[in-house]
């Protein structure tokens, strides 16, 4: 049966390789919350989202106190349905980041678990539109570095073949990570998987395995796991 059992949520600290910055914040730590939703049919599906470094807990106090709690007894299939009434059980705070990703961690959650079931990949039951999208590098465009670093780092993102790098601007201070319309590359999630995401030509490849194609190393994470 597909009727959710249990959801629940953590959060784990994962290091960045160095602090960054730009304009406006600092890249200090990847928060990670992760959410995991079981079925009455024994099917997991795990979703994730992540902060920069601040307003982790915020967002795990949200799913675990406001958000989990409404899916259990409900059909994991309605993933629609399911974020809608999570989207409306929160009007009062979803103009702010902190539910966004609440929001984001439970849908790719329904989505995993949805694709499972179905045995297919994400990217063939979102509709199949294509399988390779573009990926750009964000690891060296920090206001931090000096511009021959950054030429350095830019050249090597073009001489393995990447679609294209982002260049911070601004005045030096403290910053944050844009996301673009091309898929970002986060090196971070390394230390919590078993998977590596597939570069080929310059396109992000999606994996053919059924679920959204992130094989959690759950001990990393245990041993990441915030209090």
């Amino acid at each position: 049966m597909s009727i959710i059992t249990t959801a629940t949520a953590l959060l784990a600290d994962i290091a960045v390789e160095t602090d960054r910055t730009d304009a406006v914040q600092a890249f200090v730590k990847q928060e990670t919350i992760l959410v995991e939703i079981t079925s009455a049919d024994g099917l997991r599906g795990t979703g994730y989202s992540y902060t920069i470094g601040t307003g982790g807990t915020s967002v795990l106090a949200l799913l675990q106190d406001h958000l989990l709690p409404l899916l259990v007894g409900e059909d994991a299939r309605n993933v629609e349905g399911l974020w809608q009434r999570l989207f409306a059980s929160t009007r009062s705070t979803t103009t702010g980041a902190i539910t966004s990703l609440a929001l984001a961690a439970v849908d790719t959650a329904l989505w995993d678990l949805r694709c499972k079931r179905a045995g297919e990949p994400l990217w063939r039951l979102a509709g199949g539109h294509r399988r390779e999208v573009p990926v750009y590098d964000t690891e060296g465009g920090w206001l931090h570095l000096s511009p021959d670093d950054l030429v350095k780092s830019a050249l090597r993102a073009q001489q393995a073949g990447w679609a294209g790098v982002t260049i911070k601007v601004g005045k030096p201070h403290i910053a944050a990570v844009p996301n673009g319309k091309f898929v970002e590359y986060i090196p971070q999630l390394r230390a919590v998987t078993r998977t590596e995401m597939t570069v080929r030509d310059g396109m992000a490849v999606a994996p053919d395995e059924p679920g959204i194609g992130i094989d959690w190393d759950m001990d990393a994470i245990d041993n990441r796991r915030v209090p």
